[in-house]
């Protein structure tokens, strides 16, 4: 598992880098090209390639892992629930940061997540014709939400010069999704706490 969340924060750094410095010269477009084929090696290795053959049923319920998160125990269950939320969040964010560096248009966000959806769906049902891993619409949803999250925060590294008011409103659907999720959490947690 190590080797797999360095190098997503090794991508993930190298994009807002290289984002952030975009306008110092053509270095900026070849590293965006070149990391195309990196984030899609990632997003095969983390999903197909490194899982086994997984016979499970399909789970087309949305949200329903966070309806989960409610009714198991924080300790063992709902941590390892909550990682996997974050792990399919994070993993998407590359593709809304590439996105949002080479698609110039008046809605990256939608871009982002349509794109963002468009690989997730594809992975998902991928996964469920060749039983290495199980088609879950969450895993879907938290996909694309990671895609757009990733989009705001490129816009962010792009407009460096702009005041925190925008740049809040930039972040909102990394701070919504940080509100819903951290909602969440804290009722097991708060449940837990009062079983001891």
């Amino acid at each position: 598992m190590l080797p797999k969340i360095a190098a997503l924060a090794a991508v993930v750094i190298t994009l807002g880098i290289t984002t952030f410095f975009r306008n110092k010269g053509k270095a900026f477009s070849v590293i965006m090209i070149c990391m195309i084929p990196v984030c899609s090696f990632l997003l095969i290795w983390f999903t197909l390639l490194s899982r086994g053959d997984v016979v499970t049923t399909p789970n087309y319920i949305p949200f329903s892992s966070y309806l989960q998160i409610l009714q198991v125990r924080w300790l063992g269950w709902g941590e390892y629930i909550a990682g996997g939320i974050i792990g399919n969040v994070l993993l998407f964010v590359p593709v809304g940061m590439i996105t949002a560096n080479l698609v110039n248009c008046k809605h990256p966000y939608f871009v982002s997540g349509m794109i963002g959806f468009a690989l997730s769906l594809a992975i998902e049902i991928t996964q469920l014709t060749t039983a290495r891993g199980s088609f879950e619409t969450d895993d879907t949803i938290y996909n694309t939400w990671g895609a757009v999250i990733g989009c705001s925060i490129a816009l962010v590294l792009i407009r460096k010069r702009k005041s925190p008011a925008d740049n809040l409103r930039i972040l909102t659907p990394l701070l919504v999704y940080l509100g819903i999720f951290i909602g969440i959490c804290f009722v097991p947690v708060i449940k837990e706490i009062f079983r001891r």
